[in-house]
Formats: C-alpha cells, sequence, structure tokens
C-alpha cells in the first residue's frame, strides 16, 4: 500500500485550488463592502421611518439598531479572517506552481468603513440609552 502523507498535490488539482481560493477572496472582500453599506441603509430606512411614524419607541429602535450594528461589526471582523485565510493559501499553491506571487493581503482599505461603522454603532447606543 502506497502512503499518501509525502505526496504532492497534482497540478491540475492545484490549478482548480488556485481558482476556488481566489473566488472565495472575492466573494468575502465583496461581503466586506457589502455589510457596512447595507448597514448604514438599514440605520437610513429606520431613522426615515420613525421621523414619519413618531412612535414612542424611538429608544429602543435606535438600541436595537446599535446592538444589531455589533453583530455586522462581528461579521466583518469573520470575513476579515477569512480573507486573511483565502489569501494566505493562495500564496501557498503560488509558491508550488512556482508562479510569481500574485495574492496580497492589506486591511488598510477597509479600516474606514470599520470606524463609520463604530461610529454608528456608538451614536446608536448613546442616543438610544440617553432618549430612555
Amino acid at each position: 500500500m502506497e502512503s499518501t502523507e509525502n505526496k504532492q498535490p497534482e497540478h491540475d488539482a492545484l490549478i482548480v485550488q488556485l481558482t476556488e481560493l481566489n473566488n472565495r477572496s472575492r466573494w468575502y472582500t465583496a461581503q466586506l463592502w457589502h455589510i457596512p453599506f447595507a448597514y448604514f441603509g438599514i440605520l437610513v430606512v429606520a431613522l426615515a421611518q420613525i421621523k414619519t411614524n413618531k412612535t414612542s419607541y424611538f429608544s429602543y429602535i435606535l438600541l436595537f439598531i446599535g446592538f444589531f450594528g455589533c453583530f455586522a461589526l462581528w461579521h466583518m471582523y469573520g470575513l476579515i479572517n477569512g480573507v486573511e485565510r483565502a489569501v494566505r493559501e493562495l500564496q501557498k499553491i503560488e509558491n508550488q506552481l512556482n508562479l510569481r506571487q500574485t495574492a496580497q493581503f492589506r486591511v488598510g482599505y477597509i479600516i474606514p468603513l470599520f470606524i463609520a461603522l463604530i461610529i454608528a454603532i456608538w451614536l446608536c447606543i448613546g442616543f438610544g440609552i440617553y432618549l430612555l
């Protein structure tokens, strides 16, 4: 019986894995942009509905939106970890295939959205508590 522990993956299998990891990293990155803008959209629509309906539950709605934002932030953190894992594996496969290393992990472009999301969360929670 032949041992499979020290066998290198076949070239075709590495190409398929390279493609899948590339698709996965793109999907994670797209979600990194979608999540904060979807949250801001929900926030604006909710605030517009509250203003037009003059509800007495304004503080509770703000608290709910603020805590919902915490989950959005948590999801974004998980997505960043997913992108990092996918890029790390892409780099390994590029090395195995003797390709020029083009996969890079840079998180700097998403930091402004993280900061904006954190500020929106704190404002919602802060105003929600203040209005109670």
